[in-house]
């Protein structure tokens, strides 16, 4: 989560699903390396990126909505 955290692309999870994980055995803040007081069970947003040979991206979709992704006839385009 250290690289989602810093380009702001985490999602808190409801007390909802933080109790469904729990009684699923999956321990979000561990697995995820939450540490601190402040932990809230956070994930990062799904995003697809298109790296050119050059190493700069050329093509990206981030969504603040986690349950929206990238169509691949949309990232074949980008390409």
């Amino acid at each position: 989560n250290d690289l989602g955290g810093k380009s702001f692309a985490l999602f808190n999870n409801s007390t909802d699903i933080k109790e469904l994980y729990v009684k699923l055995g999956v321990t979000l803040d561990e697995i995820n390396g939450n540490e601190g007081a402040g932990r809230k069970a956070r994930l990062p947003l799904p995003a697809t990126f298109v790296v050119g040979k050059d190493g700069r991206v050329v093509w990206e979709f981030v969504d603040l909505d986690y349950t929206k992704r990238a169509e691949p006839a949309d990232i074949l385009v980008g390409c």
